[in-house]
């Protein structure tokens, strides 16, 4: 969304978001401009708020509804949520990273680095997320683990972020 096109009557970025789509629901014919339960619907449709990175949102929608979203005043672009493929475990050996030579032991085999990515799922029991011989959680570090998650000095932050999944497949819970 280009939040340069926000009116000034909304003070955040969510709410914008939610009323942009209520009345794209409208516009969809899902919603009437009659029905009192609008925002209440496209709050239930409304998954997640992004502001730092990227402005926008994302949203369990029908095509009909995207259609009527895209002509929205300030919507740039949308993307389908995917699957996603998994690449690697080992990052070492699939950057063909040399343990003698090179990038790798100048840096101290990332030693004090944060290392942040997108998994579709971790299991924090796993071997490779022993934490023996590391150093120190970094002080700068600002993230956080959920309470679920068994956390510690390799594995120093885990969140859920699954209502896109939950969306789609509400069943799993």
């Amino acid at each position: 969304m280009d939040t340069l096109a926000m009116p000034k009557v909304f003070s955040t970025q969510h709410g914008w978001y939610l009323s942009t789509l209520s009345s794209a629901l409208e516009n969809a014919q899902v919603l009437t401009s009659n029905d009192n339960n609008n925002l209440e619907i496209a709050s239930s449709k409304l998954i997640y708020t992004y502001t730092n990175a990227m402005s926008g949102f994302s949203a369990n929608l029908s095509p009909k509804e995207l259609e009527a979203l895209k002509s929205s005043t300030g919507y740039i672009s949308s993307i389908p949520d995917l699957p996603a493929k998994l690449d690697t475990t080992h990052s070492p050996q699939f950057l063909d990273l040399n343990p003698n030579t090179g990038a790798w032991p100048v840096g101290k085999f990332g030693e004090d680095i944060i290392v942040g990515l997108v998994d579709t799922g971790i299991w924090p029991e796993s071997e490779s997320f022993k934490d023996e011989g590391m150093t120190k959680i970094p002080s700068r570090w600002k993230g956080q683990c959920e309470d679920s998650i068994k956390c510690n000095n390799k594995l120093i932050g885990a969140r859920f972020f699954h209502k896109g999944v939950l969306a789609k497949y509400p069943y799993y819970i």
